[in-house]
């Protein structure tokens, strides 16, 4: 991250911070979510402590990312960025407690308790697809050798059509699966679209 998006991310305006983070992501051709999540985490770093009134941007862009990394299928720096939400909620409420009673304003504390309950529900999303992920991987490696296993196409087709939603590559390891509940749905579908192609074509 550069100094000017440090320094948005040190004064709490997360959003310039990202703003400035995107920008120079296009100029230096460097990964901007990668960049987005280093913007927060310093963010998080520099007011823990000194100012954690200024984390309400921090929980907010921190789960946005989370989500948005999550879509992606970039797992880990979905988790990264759902743990730094929950770390700025836990500095403000921590905060907010006698002796220190730091936090100025109550909307804020209710805010850290819903990032709260939203990021540790959405980092047990996120572990189960790291799980998932990791089970179609293994399947991948075992189609190499085999590649009509019906478990193993279960498996890496399930995950490609229900998670990545790339129902063309999905569906032919569907069909091959011991899934029965999902081969003549899939082959039905596969036959619909190579039905539909030609006229498509025609127009």
């Amino acid at each position: 991250a550069g100094v000017a998006e440090l320094a948005a991310a040190s004064a709490g305006d997360m959003r310039q911070a990202i703003d400035l983070a995107l920008n120079r992501a296009k100029v230096f051709r460097v990964d901007p979510l990668s960049e987005s999540i280093a913007v927060v985490t310093r963010g998080l770093e520099c007011n823990r402590k000194e100012n954690p009134n200024l984390l309400g941007g921090v929980m907010e862009q921190s789960l946005r990312l989370a989500s948005a990394a999550m879509a992606a299928d970039r797992l880990e720096d979905s988790l990264n960025a759902a743990e730094t939400a929950t770390d700025a909620a836990k500095a403000v409420t921590v905060a907010a407690r006698p002796p220190k009673k730091a936090i100025k304003d109550p909307s804020l504390v209710e805010f850290a308790l819903t990032t709260t309950k939203q990021s540790e529900s959405l980092k047990r999303t996120i572990r189960r697809r790291i799980k998932a992920r990791d089970e179609m991987i293994q399947a991948k490696k075992k189609l190499d050798s085999a590649p009509d296993d019906p478990a193993a196409n279960a498996v890496v087709g399930g995950y490609e059509c229900f998670v990545l939603g790339e129902w063309e590559r999905g569906l032919p390891r569907l069909v091959k699966s011991a899934a029965k509940e999902f081969t003549g749905i899939a082959a039905d579908e596969i036959r619909i679209s190579a039905a539909e192609e030609p006229a498509a074509k025609d127009l």
